[in-house]
């Protein structure tokens, strides 16, 4: 019995000298628990941001499909729009070659407008020609005033023109 008492003490002594090493552990660990909280409080924190950085990218992400969708919905839009076009330059490629076809007929037309042009002229050119000559006869034909051929052949002059 003797020797169950000296081994209980001796563990009790141990233990004893053990309680100050436990006291400073107790001690430093609970001097660790403001860190410890600061910790858990800065890792909440971030958890908070990551997840408003999660929806915020949710939200986008949204907004990005609707853009999308609503660009898919376009497409056929901006095909119809690209075929009416495609389809207006045709169009508008034949009436040029329509034009441009027509373009020496109109020359010949010109060019015909003009030579007739030129003959009116020379035809006016010959009348006005033709009717000096015929002036001039008709100046040494009948040399006197139109008064004095109105007195030789007996017709007086209406009194409007006195």
């Amino acid at each position: 019995m003797h020797s169950f008492l000296s081994v209980t003490m001796a563990m009790f002594t141990a233990m004893h000298s053990l309680l100050p090493v436990a006291m400073a552990m107790f001690t430093a660990m609970y001097n660790l628990l403001p860190v410890a909280t600061a910790m858990f409080t800065a890792m909440h924190s971030f958890l908070s941001v990551t997840t408003a950085m999660f929806t915020a990218i949710h939200s986008l992400l949204s907004v990005a499909t609707t853009m999308f969708t609503a660009i898919h919905s376009l497409l056929p839009v901006a095909t119809a729009m690209f075929t009416a076009i495609h389809s207006l330059l045709s169009v508008a490629t034949t009436m040029f070659t329509a034009i441009h076809s027509l373009l020496p007929v109109a020359t010949a037309m010109f060019t015909a407008i003009h030579s007739l042009l030129s003959v009116a002229t020379a035809m006016f050119t010959a009348i006005h020609s033709l009717l000096s000559v015929a002036t001039a006869m008709f100046t040494r034909i009948f040399p006197q005033q139109p008064a004095d051929l109105c007195q030789q052949t007996k017709f007086t002059r209406p009194s409007s023109v006195l």
